[in-house]
C-alpha cells in the first residue's frame, strides 16, 4: 500500500500561500513581479551580448521569471508558513494544555471547560497589538 496523502495539510498550505501572496503581502508580491521582470530583462540582455547561449532561453517564458521573483521576495513568509503554522506563544500553549488536563480529569463540566477556553481566547484578543486597523503582533509574555 502507498502512503496516505494528508489533503487537509496540503490544502491548508496552498490556502495559506495564496493568502500570503494576495492578502497579507500584496506589496511584496508586486515587488516580486517587478523583480522577476528585471531578472527576465537581464537574462535576455546577457543572451543578446552573448554571455548566455540564446538557444537555452527559448523554452523559458517571461512568467517563469515573474514566479521566481515573487518566490524570492516572499521566501521568508513561505518559510514561516511552512515551519511555524499553528504555533502559539508558550503561555497560550500552557493554558490550552492545562485546560485539556482538567477536561480529561473529568472533574469539570463541559460548561466550565468552555468558559475556560473562552477566557483564554479573550486574553489572546486582548494581547493583539492593533495599529492602523491591522493586527501587527501578539504580545508574547510567557507567564
Amino acid at each position: 500500500m502507498g502512503t496516505k496523502i494528508d489533503l487537509d495539510y496540503w490544502t491548508s498550505l496552498v490556502r495559506n500561500s495564496i493568502n500570503t501572496l494576495t492578502l497579507a503581502n500584496p506589496v511584496k508580491t508586486a515587488f516580486g513581479s517587478l523583480f522577476g521582470m528585471v531578472i527576465f530583462v537581464l537574462v535576455h540582455f546577457s543572451a543578446k551580448i552573448e554571455l548566455l547561449p540564446e538557444k537555452s532561453l527559448e523554452i523559458i517564458e517571461w512568467w517563469y521569471f515573474v514566479i521566481l521573483g515573487i518566490f524570492i521576495i516572499n521566501i521568508k513568509n513561505f518559510y514561516y508558513q511552512i515551519n511555524n503554522r499553528d504555533e502559539f506563544p508558550l503561555g497560550i500553549q500552557r493554558s490550552f494544555s492545562a485546560i485539556e488536563k482538567m477536561e480529561n480529569s473529568g472533574n469539570f463540566t463541559k460548561k466550565e471547560i468552555k468558559s475556560m477556553y473562552q477566557g483564554v481566547y479573550q486574553n489572546i484578543v486582548k494581547r493583539i497589538n492593533v495599529k492602523d486597523d491591522k493586527a501587527t503582533s501578539i504580545k508574547t509574555s510567557n507567564r
